[in-house]
């Protein structure tokens, strides 16, 4: 029975360490011991040394899953914001898809890279990491396309006309923006099929192309 008891204690404390780092780190962090150590009107650094940025929220130490803590961010977000534009990564940020680089970069285990970012930039990424994501997902023929995917399709779809309308608040023409982004894609295909760029040729293949869009 001792033996027994003396492993229990003896595996507990990995056990605990594995699931209560990250949130060990966050209860950790003292938003007062936070250092600019640069900012400019593009991006900030800054360093925290009450706690790290970032830790394991895994189970398991051999398969850990490293997150960032959104702490950091919201220091960030407050330098960024004296500049009047905004970053990603703090803890009011629903967004959680977009990459860490170029927009964040974990120079040591205090200390991180933020890149500062106007509002129009920052839609402007979003609707276009969902566009990518919508031709990924629903690029295919109707058929090929399963339930489950036509369902996200549709939540992708929602999304990006959200956004749509947030940079149309801001003054952004996004049918316009849309509609040439639609005549680049096709001289790119008239290309393709042998139609050199600039040429009349290469016109006369987009509108036809154009025609078999309607």
């Amino acid at each position: 029975m001792k033996k027994f008891i003396l492993l229990i204690i003896l595996f507990l404390p990995t056990t605990v360490f594995a699931i209560t780092q990250y949130s060990f780190e966050l209860d950790k962090y003292d938003s007062s011991q936070t250092v600019i150590l640069e900012s400019s009107h593009d991006y900030v650094i800054l360093e925290n040394k009450s706690a790290l940025i970032q830790a394991n929220i895994s189970l398991s130490e051999t398969n850990a899953d490293i997150r960032f803590i959104r702490l950091f961010g919201d220091a960030a977000a407050k330098e960024c914001e004296r500049q009047g534009k905004g970053t990603w990564f703090n803890t009011n940020d629903s967004y959680y898809d977009i990459a860490f680089e170029p927009y964040l970069e974990i120079i040591s285990d205090h200390v991180g890279y933020f890149k500062c970012l106007s509002e129009e930039k920052m839609y402007r990424v979003i609707y276009n990491d969902y566009m990518r994501e919508l031709r990924s997902i629903c690029g295919g023929v109707a058929s090929e396309v399963s339930e489950s995917d036509l369902r996200v399709c549709s939540a992708i779809i929602r999304e990006m006309k959200d956004y749509e309308k947030k940079l149309e608040n801001l003054g952004v023409d996004v049918e316009a923006e849309k509609f040439q982004n639609k005549i680049a894609q096709k001289q790119k295909n008239c290309v393709a099929l042998g139609f050199e760029m600039g040429t009349e040729k290469n016109g006369e293949c987009v509108l036809k192309l154009m025609e078999l869009d309607k």
